[in-house]
């Protein structure tokens, strides 16, 4: 049997703060395949790795990301809300993630906003990691844009409510993959899915009958906050397989 490919979620974010370097980089640690994190674009064009609309739960500071520049966004404590060891880390840039990681691990790079379709693409090229990069948006109409401007990129389109017409309008989106909250996870939509030539990941999947869950659907990704557990019990399922 095959095994998961194990996803962290913004990094490990029960571990350290949530879409910062540290994160990234203790999941890479634990062996996770790909690390999953944010891109939203500054006042000033620049593309950051925050998840929310705005910095209050997760810096220092308050504010709308599109409102600020990128120098405003670096000045701010992304650490400190965590815990004091990581105090002062900064809000990265996606240059920033992709030049310290490098093709040391694969990326599901999350679009939160139109409008960075173009930058993102240009950034993937600019590293040489078309070939580790999965662009995934619940704004289907930007992961369409991505695959017409580099077909090379794998695209997952996020799905709110599973239905028999999903593989249909995901693949008329260009979508490679499709994601599905693990409590609407259901075996019949990963058989369809499958059938129709796209792959599922499943998030968040945070316990071991979650995991045993996504394993008995067959889903090929499953997407976690706590890589710490889902990646051994990754190994233990495929070697027991």
């Amino acid at each position: 049997m095959r095994r998961a490919i194990v996803v962290g979620h913004r990094g490990a974010p029960t571990l350290a703060p949530e879409n910062t370097i540290p994160s990234f980089k203790r999941a890479v640690e634990l062996g996770v395949d790909f690390v999953e994190l944010d891109v939203r674009a500054t006042k000033d064009g620049a593309l950051v790795v925050v998840h929310d609309e705005t910095v209050d739960r997760t810096t220092n500071g308050s504010g709308r990301v599109a409102e600020m520049t990128l120098g405003e966004v670096k000045e701010l404590d992304a650490g400190s809300w965590f815990s004091e060891e990581y105090a002062g880390v900064e809000v990265p840039t996606l240059d920033e993630v992709l030049s310290e990681l490098g093709d040391s691990v694969g990326y599901v790079v999350e679009l939160k906003v139109g409008g960075v379709e173009d930058g993102v693409v240009r950034l993937v090229r600019e590293h040489s990691l078309v070939d580790r990069v999965v662009v995934h948006s619940s704004l289907w109409s930007s992961v369409a844009r991505v695959r017409r401007l580099e077909p090379r990129l794998a695209a997952m389109v996020d799905v709110p409510e599973p239905s028999p017409s999903t593989p249909s309008e995901a693949l008329a989106h260009l979508a490679n993959l499709v994601s599905v909250h693990v409590f609407k996870l259901e075996e019949w939509f990963v058989d369809l899915c499958r059938r129709r030539g796209l792959l599922v990941n499943a998030w968040p999947v945070n316990a071991a009958e979650e995991f045993e869950r996504c394993v008995a659907c067959g889903v090929a990704f499953v997407t976690t906050d706590c890589p710490q557990l889902i990646v051994e019990l990754a190994k233990r399922s495929a070697e027991q397989a």
